[in-house]
């Protein structure tokens, strides 16, 4: 009995002991999970606070584009985010930066009296201006700039173009590409399984829209070869004049930017900083960031050694560093 009264008392210490233990906590008011946070170390933030520079058409960041190659458009890419860090760090933390810019990312340098390293050590500081530098080719051309209209026999993936009115503009990319066929979809046709349309993107200082997917054949209806878009307070037409080339990815495609009710005067949002833009992320520098500098395999791969980002960079009109585009 002695050994079944001792089980007992053990069981009824630790029920009582639970009882007093969440009495403390919920009705005398006890530190403890404040205690336990405090011993833990809050994450660690890094965000960009000159995105855009207040006043001015550019941002913390210059594009410069150089001759073309075998290998593409080469860009030199410089900037200078100023950077607000957040959390606790109870020890010097090294940390990479990765710049992305037409499609391309790479591990950016920073420069310091003492050289140049693709990491650099962060300790206590809570605002810092990093100068960061990035050589970039890619095979995408830079930003043409058009005054209300833009034609082109062949419209690329690889040709963005700014199209303005006024001081209000919109960007536009498109994409050629092949689709499942309507026609086979409901007739079973095996010999039109596919059917090459142009699908385009505009971009404003507001909000990003897509066209329809277009097909451009004569004898197609007005709607597959036509499309107006309404976007931040102006209209672009949207004309496709032949079969888009998917083998080429190119269409005979012509924009017009202006006024959504046409006469009016107002014609969209003002968009004086309207041009390129670089990204920006943060992230530590251990084993596993090494292994890639593309953004979206980092995601996948070292999420939780994300800092901050991806930033917006505005670089403005890169083939006029420096100077309003709209002036």
């Amino acid at each position: 009995m002695e050994q079944h009264d001792t089980v007992v008392f053990i069981i009824l210490g630790i029920m009582v002991f639970s009882i007093v233990l969440y009495a403390n906590e919920r009705f005398i008011g006890s530190k403890l999970p404040e205690n336990l946070a405090e011993n833990l170390s809050q994450p660690l933030v890094l965000s960009v606070t000159n995105e855009k520079i207040a006043g001015g058409v550019l941002g913390p960041v210059e594009v410069t584009p150089r001759a073309r190659d075998a290998g593409g458009y080469l860009y030199e890419i410089t900037a200078t985010p100023q950077v607000k860090i957040t959390g606790e760090r109870e020890a010097p933390v090294d940390i990479i930066a990765i710049l992305t810019f037409k499609g391309q990312s790479i591990r950016a340098t920073f420069s310091d009296p003492s050289g140049d390293s693709d990491k650099f050590t962060l300790k206590h500081d809570d605002v810092i201006t990093l100068r960061l530098r990035a050589d970039i080719i890619s095979d995408i051309m830079p930003l043409q700039e058009y005054t209300d209209s833009f034609h082109n026999e062949r419209f690329s993936n690889k040709m963005p173009v700014l199209v303005r009115s006024g001081r209000s503009a919109v960007i536009a990319t498109v994409n050629v590409d092949e689709y499942v066929s309507v026609d086979y979809v409901y007739d079973s046709n095996p010999i039109n399984l596919y059917d090459c349309k142009a699908t385009f993107s505009l971009e404003g200082p507001c909000t990003q829209k897509y066209s329809n997917r277009l097909n451009g054949t004569p004898e197609s209806p007005l709607s597959e070869r036509h499309q107006t878009i309404e976007i931040c307070g102006g209209a672009a037409e949207i004309w496709i004049y032949q079969k888009p080339d998917c083998s080429a990815r190119t269409v005979n495609a012509e924009i017009d930017y202006g006024c959504s009710n046409r006469g009016g005067r107002f014609c969209g949002e003002e968009w004086q900083d309207a041009g390129e833009s670089v990204y920006l992320s943060f992230w530590k520098d251990n084993e596993c960031t090494r292994q890639t500098s593309d953004f979206y395999q980092l995601l996948g791969l070292c999420r939780e050694h994300r800092l901050g980002g991806e930033f917006k960079l505005n670089a403005g009109c890169i083939d006029k560093p420096g100077k309003n585009c709209f002036s």
